[in-house]
């Protein structure tokens, strides 16, 4: 198996949008794929490039790297389910290493889906399978930030995996899709002062699947007397959509009946309201694995 070759770059060559370069050790040439950037970085006749070799029964095929880390995360790629060799330099050669180790942890689809071949759900699966793995790799900052999920503190939490799944799920079953609002309370030490506010966010989005996102929020307020702006009631706005439990609307339930139908359970929900029902829904917590489908109305 070959891991590391220098020596002396003998051609440089193209075919069908691929890229590479021969290169000559001990009296061998060596034909090595390599992505578009780094065959454009290399110069001089001498190279250096850390090796992954793939054999198939068309032969033996030889991807090149400048560095180790790029050589690394080349296999890591690969190792994702629906991601092959072309994919994976697709997707370093869209960015560096370090800014793709981002992405990925990112979770930003956008960023992903413009390497080449790269769609929607391969980029979706790339974000959730490595997200974790990827930890590690993450480039280090020095400048202090706010985050309102410390991560390094989330394993001393009393949370279950049973919990978080069920905070996924009722996300994704009470329809957040296109916007979301986070109303945050910060006192203000010296009033009539000009406040500065940055934060870093984390979250999910649920669709078919629930993704990690991260976002940073920033908000500057003059200093002098407030007046009112077009945003003023958005809050109030969104908070008014948010489910409650149904008082105010005199929502009742007033029956629950349980029957196995087959090998499947049957739940009847008699329920009662001041106001008239629209595409009435119900979310069931159950044991890990079960499930219910959309509810049948009477």
């Amino acid at each position: 198996m070959i891991g590391w070759l220098r020596g002396e770059r003998i051609q440089i060559w193209e075919q069908g949008g691929r890229h590479g370069l021969v290169i000559a050790c001990g009296g061998v040439g060596y034909e090595v794929q390599l992505t578009r950037r780094d065959q454009a970085s290399i110069g001089g006749d001498s190279c250096t490039l850390w090796i992954h070799q793939v054999h198939r029964e068309d032969g033996s095929h030889l991807y090149g790297f400048p560095l180790q880390m790029d050589r690394d995360l080349f296999r890591t790629l690969i190792g994702v389910n629906g991601v092959g060799p072309q994919v994976a330099l697709s997707l370093l050669d869209s960015c560096t290493a370090s800014d793709l180790v981002t992405a990925i942890i990112e979770g930003d689809l956008k960023r992903l889906t413009q390497a080449q071949g790269v769609g929607k759900r391969t980029a979706e699966r790339i974000a959730v399978e490595l997200r974790d793995r990827l930890g590690a790799w993450a480039p280090s900052s020095e400048e202090p930030s706010l985050s309102l999920v410390d991560r390094s503190d989330v394993q001393a939490l009393p949370i279950h995996p049973e919990s978080l799944q069920e905070l996924q799920l009722t996300l994704e079953t009470l329809g957040y899709e296109d916007e979301v609002i986070l109303p945050l309370n910060a006192a203000v030490t010296k009033p009539g002062e000009p406040v500065k506010f940055a934060a870093n966010v984390d979250y999910l989005t649920c669709k078919d699947i629930c993704i990690p996102y991260s976002a940073t929020a920033t908000l500057s307020v003059g200093g002098g007397e407030a007046a009112a702006s077009e945003f003023a009631f958005e809050i109030d706005k969104y908070r008014a959509r948010v489910p409650g439990d149904g008082a105010r609307h005199g929502l009742r339930i007033q029956d629950l009946q349980v029957a196995f139908v087959g090998d499947a359970l049957e739940l009847k929900i008699v329920a009662s309201s001041i106001e008239r029902f629209r595409a009435p829904d119900v979310y069931l917590e159950g044991p890990k694995g079960s499930y219910f489908g959309k509810p049948v109305v009477d």
